[in-house]
């Protein structure tokens, strides 16, 4: 009883909560890099927007896939787990595409980075 009760009052409120922070990190990722952009425009400056983007947007997935588990307790039949499911993942395909495009910009700015200090040392 303690535990049904706990499932339909409680569960919802993290769900929702949880959707929330996912989406507030994506409006805040947005607004920074714009900002960023912006800047980077009238600077001429070299700030690495795109690897600041992924990071909040996967940081916002991950926040939004907690949700999605959650609601998997409270799925009434097998049609709804199936796209509950479908949407997990789907998610969990685009963190991994966020988590490699991470790691391959991070592999070209180390790149860059030596190839600078190996100018630098030749000089």
């Amino acid at each position: 009883m303690l535990l049904e009760h706990f499932n339909e009052m409680v569960i919802p409120l993290i769900i929702a909560l949880a959707e929330t922070m996912g989406i507030l990190i994506v409006v805040y990722s947005l607004i920074k890099c714009f900002i960023a952009y912006v800047l980077r425009i009238f600077k001429k400056s070299n700030c690495p927007l795109e690897e600041d983007l992924a990071e909040g947007l996967s940081a916002a997935l991950e926040f939004m896939m907690g949700a999605e588990i959650l609601k998997t307790i409270s799925v009434p039949n097998m049609n709804e787990l199936i796209v509950l499911g479908l949407i997990i993942l789907m998610r969990v395909v685009l963190s991994l595409l966020i988590h490699f495009e991470l790691s391959q910009e991070e592999k070209r700015h180390d790149l860059a980075q030596k190839q600078r200090e190996a100018a630098t040392s030749h000089q």
